[in-house]
């Protein structure tokens, strides 16, 4: 008697749940921190450019 998961199929779910349950988590790629450190750190150029911009950063570039 074979006792394997695609003889017996929980009721409820189906095939394309556990697909997507195991699509869920990645993986390959870089980790998440990875892109959260690049977020903030591309937030904090486009804050001092938009700083700098504005006339109030960096020092005074007219000597």
């Amino acid at each position: 008697m074979s006792d394997s998961h695609a003889d017996h199929e929980s009721p409820g779910r189906s095939d394309d749940h556990r697909a997507a349950a195991n699509d869920a988590a990645p993986t390959e790629g870089p980790p998440r921190w990875v892109y959260v450190f690049g977020a903030v750190a591309a937030m904090l150029v486009v804050v001092s450019i938009a700083v700098h911009l504005a006339g109030g950063g960096f020092g005074d570039h007219t000597r």
